[in-house]
């Protein structure tokens, strides 16, 4: 009943034609999946191929430079101990394989100082590691805050750690220290790395490789310039070379270490308004194009070249680079200055005391004022010690009489910056008072 009946009277529809679908392409999907497959192990061949041939090279030390790089070994290290050794002073780069490689071979280390090349094979490595050494000279060198990068290469020379020429060529080398990322120098900064050479005591080993004495002063430096002070640096809208530089010409200017900020705050003051103050003017940068420049560079056309970038009397705004090697305070000085509207300041020749203008009418009253007095004190020294019997001590008259001719006869050009000349004469005038009690 459920089934509907169709009577043969019943006209039928006609039938739809169904249209016949166009068939594309087969596809093989098992070749397709057998591609995937071998594309999928070529891959991994290819990674896997490259890092052998990258553990190949590390462990023959092929394209790996090979400066010597002296450490010492302490006694009772284990082989952990010795792995991070190697790691961190970049002699490997692949701990667990030379961990492998170690118990491979089962040899002995010993304590001890140690030379190794990262271009040595860790078969070498182990070999040196595993050879009885002596204990290697060492020497200890404090090199003060503002102190110029070719004084320290000298001061290194002399006490037979490395050549001077060898020093300056790897020091101004970059050696991919984190914050060598952030120094913008140009073509007129006369040496790239001057002011990164963190001033401090250090311990050298005696006739050492340059590269060696060069990563251990920039590992300093790295681990001075904390996180903090670089986002000090950016909130300040300065760059490194920035900072840097203008720490070494506060360090060269600042009497005492209280004078700092203000010293900075000055120089800062004169950068903010470049319309009325487009030149720094600091003495401390003719100094250096003197004690440096002139010395190092080699042609009359190079000297010209790079006293325009650093005189500030002409040049606008910031020299090409820093003029010495500033210390934390300096650095500190610049990153928070004091809030001044000082634009000059001056030292007193005679106590060294500075004073700061903010007007240029007060400030040449200041510099009149110190040079008279320095006038003065020299006057009288010359006639205290230009009797007969006081002849022997004429080599005092000529110290005074130098310091005479730098300041008062060519003021504005001076070897020395005013503030460290007014600490010589101090100290001159002090020889000369004890000298005198006593007669």
């Amino acid at each position: 009943e459920d089934l509907r009946i169709v009577s043969e009277d019943t006209p039928q529809r006609p039938k739809k034609k169904k249209k016949k679908k166009k068939k594309g392409p087969r596809v093989n999907n098992s070749v397709f999946g057998g591609l995937i497959i071998i594309s999928l192990i070529l891959t991994a061949s290819i990674i896997l191929a490259y890092g052998g041939i990258k553990l190949g090279m590390e462990y023959l030390g092929v394209g790996k430079n090979s400066n010597d790089i002296t450490f010492n070994i302490p006694e009772g290290a284990t082989s952990d101990q010795v792995i991070e050794l190697l790691q961190t002073n970049g002699i490997i780069t692949e701990p667990k394989l030379f961990r492998v490689v170690m118990k491979m071979q089962d040899k002995p280390f010993y304590p001890g100082d140690i030379t190794l090349k990262p271009s040595m094979s860790y078969t070498a490595i182990i070999t040196a590691l595993s050879e009885n050494r002596g204990v290697r000279e060492t020497v200890q060198i404090t090199f003060p805050e503002g102190i110029t990068l070719l004084e320290a290469a000298n001061m290194l020379e002399a006490n037979n750690v490395c050549e001077k020429t060898d020093f300056l060529f790897q020091f101004n080398k970059k050696q991919n220290f984190q914050f060598e990322e952030l120094i913008e120098d140009t073509d007129l900064t006369f040496y790239k790395m001057e002011g990164y050479f963190f001033p401090n005591t250090y311990e050298f080993y005696v006739n050492d490789d340059a590269y060696n004495v060069t990563k251990i002063i920039r590992e300093h430096f790295q681990e001075q310039f904390t996180s903090q002070m670089q986002s000090k640096m950016q909130q300040s809208d300065l760059t490194l070379n920035e900072l840097i530089t203008l720490a070494s010409m506060v360090q060269r200017e600042a009497g005492t270490v209280k004078d700092m900020p203000i010293v900075a705050s000055v120089f800062l003051n004169r950068l903010d308004d470049p319309a009325s103050f487009p030149s720094l003017e600091s003495d401390a940068t003719s100094n250096y194009i003197k004690q440096v420049i002139k010395k190092e560079a080699d042609t009359n056309i190079s000297i010209k070249y790079y006293t325009e970038g650093y005189d500030t009397y002409q040049c606008e705004g910031l020299p090409a680079g820093p003029i010495c090697n500033p210390g934390l305070d300096a650095i500190n000085a610049v990153l928070n200055p004091e809030e001044t509207e000082y634009y000059f300041f001056c030292n007193d020749l005679d106590t060294g005391k500075a004073y700061y203008a903010e007007t240029l009418e007060q400030h040449e009253k200041y510099r009149k004022k110190s040079y008279e007095r320095m006038e003065e004190l020299v006057q009288s020294f010359e006639e205290r010690i230009s009797t007969p019997e006081k002849k022997r001590e004429i080599p005092l008259k000529k110290v005074l009489e130098k310091y005479y001719e730098e300041v008062i006869s060519n003021p504005d050009d001076t070897p020395k910056t005013r503030a460290e000349i007014a600490k010589d004469m101090q100290n001159e005038f002090k020889a000369l008072s004890l000298l005198y009690s006593m007669k």
